[in-house]
């Protein structure tokens, strides 16, 4: 039977690294570009599926129509006013 391996002492020396050959390095870089491409689409698919929410039928933003809608005053003493208009 082989003598369980210890760990190194400090003063033990490590052999020098082997050199990664082109093909792996190659490989490595076609597998980021990849992962970056899908990042990146993830991103732009994301934004701009955001940039559209929020739009009616007409295209009206739904926040303004919901500020127009609704006004909240505040008076100088500190009383909030909210003044709803009709529905259409």
């Amino acid at each position: 039977p082989t003598p369980p391996s210890r760990p190194r002492l400090s003063n033990e020396t490590y052999p020098p690294p082997t050199p990664t050959p082109t093909s792996v390095r190659s490989k490595n870089v076609a597998t980021a570009s990849l992962c970056l491409a899908f990042v990146g689409g993830v991103w732009w698919y994301s934004v701009n599926a955001v940039k559209g929410s929020g739009r009616d039928e007409n295209g009206e933003d739904e926040l303004d129509r919901i500020e127009r809608e609704r006004k909240i005053n505040v008076h100088q003493s500190g009383a909030l006013k909210v003044s709803e208009q009709p529905r259409r």
